[in-house]
């Protein structure tokens, strides 16, 4: 990363720097990984031109990069049955970041059939778009009128950027690796332990629930910080992914809060061409769990991801009907929609839908799903509740940090000293043992 740097600040080319690097980062993926990649970029830069022409030309390209998505990513799931397989234990090789770049670049074709951008007629420029290195492998999802202009004037941003504070970009990585390691490394053992043994009584069912869904924020969010910091070093801004989702009073403002550039490719590309919430409650009703179903789907092939994806469909729907009525009662919205958060996290973790529906009964106090129990007696369960109750507390601390005053404060510490000693916190963190052993949750998707 540092030698990326420093040659995109002295050598005269920002550009090729960028185009070189992202190639150099993705051939680590392997030959196989390259040849896909590749062929798409060749396929959807050619049809970039044709797109404006004719819908039929739009049509093919999006053909044509949904199957290679079907193919690399779901074939081996339907050929073995869509219930087989846990994505979490599971020895797949799916392509490194094919699911994001087969949305971003479908996303582009799109934006310039309807005449949102213009055509990118400089592939160097356009292999930049897809593989910018920060973001490649798990976003933020990005739109080519938001991007390109910021690749087509990189020499002029490299000129700011190089005066502008380095200290929020250092910090913004330095947050990401704490979240990932420190956080999300952490709690996986236990969940890990509890979805592959099951839980033996109802408390230890909502325990994993719990720690599952503070672990693939912390994981997921991790990795979003670091992209975001990495790229403004570059002088480039890329969206944030995640605004403390678990904060939400509402099942929408949970997905305005979590893996939001996904979710506003789904709303963009996908809810409202298909019709959104106009016309009779049951065609909004259907749209929405096609919407939902598919977002679920996209995640792997497995009846647990589609029910997830259902579910919430289910969940904002109803929300829709009786979400006027919470909103008199104190905190009541954003406890049914953390409760219905962490009730649907757990289809999400199960590797098969029979485990998911074990553990909702063994949440509910029936029969045990498995052998993994935890003690919640006397001192113990008062330092387990204590111990979850602070994973709520951070994430409501962390809302605090990206506010103006603290960017303030950074903008004003920022220097040679506060950069080298945020500099080796992040090596430090970096060359700890257990970040080789537990890759980014998303890198399986």
């Amino acid at each position: 990363m540092a030698t990326v740097w420093a040659l995109w600040v002295s050598l005269p080319f920002p550009r090729l720097v960028l185009f070189c690097f992202s190639a150099i980062f993705y051939a680590f993926a392997g030959l196989n990984d390259v040849l896909i990649v590749t062929t798409l970029l060749v396929f959807n830069f050619l049809f970039s031109f044709l797109v404006t022409k004719s819908k039929l030309y739009l049509a093919f390209i999006i053909l044509v990069n949904i199957l290679v998505l079907f193919i690399f990513k779901y074939e081996s799931f339907f050929i073995s049955g869509v219930a087989g397989y846990d994505l979490f234990t599971a020895d797949i090789i799916i392509p490194l970041g094919i699911s994001f770049y087969v949305f971003q670049m479908t996303g582009y074709q799109i934006d310039l059939a309807k005449g949102r951008c213009s055509v990118q007629r400089d592939p160097i420029r356009f292999v930049i778009f897809v593989m910018f290195f920060p973001q490649l492998i798990a976003g933020p999802i990005v739109r080519a009128q938001n991007f390109m202009p910021q690749i087509d004037n990189l020499a002029r941003i490299r000129k700011r950027s190089l005066k502008s504070t380095m200290l929020p970009s250092l910090a913004l990585i330095l947050l990401g690796l704490v979240k990932k390691i420190y956080f999300a490394d952490s709690l996986a053992p236990h969940v890990n332990d509890i979805f592959a043994r099951g839980p033996e009584d109802a408390q230890t069912a909502i325990l994993g629930a719990w720690l599952f869904a503070f672990q693939i924020y912390f994981d997921f969010s991790g990795y979003s910080d670091m992209a975001v910091g990495m790229a403004r070093l570059f002088g480039i801004r890329l969206p944030m992914n995640f605004f403390q989702p678990y904060l939400s009073r509402s099942p929408r403002e949970f997905w305005q809060r979590w893996h939001v550039t996904l979710s506003q490719w789904i709303l963009n590309y996908l809810y409202l061409p298909l019709g959104g919430n106009k016309g009779p409650w049951a065609r909004a009703f259907a749209v929405l769990l096609i919407t939902m179903g598919l977002a679920g789907l996209w995640h792997g092939a497995n009846w647990t991801f589609i029910i997830w994806g259902l579910g919430w469909g289910l969940v904002v729907f109803l929300y829709r009907q009786i979400g006027q009525y919470l909103a008199t009662i104190p905190l009541a919205g954003w406890l049914v929609t953390f409760s219905l958060t962490l009730g649907l996290w757990v289809f999400f973790r199960s590797p098969d839908l029979h485990f998911a529906l074990s553990y909702f009964q063994t949440m509910g106090g029936g029969a045990p799903t498995g052998d993994w129990a935890v003690s919640f007696n006397g001192w113990n369960g008062i330092f387990i509740i204590m111990g979850c109750l602070s994973l709520l507390i951070l994430h409501f601390a962390e809302s605090k940090l990206f506010r103006a005053p603290v960017a303030r404060i950074l903008a004003r510490r920022d220097g040679l000293f506060w950069q080298g000693v945020v500099i080796a916190l992040i090596l430090w963190l970096v060359l700890l043992p257990d970040l080789n052993g537990n890759p980014f949750i998303y890198f399986r998707f």
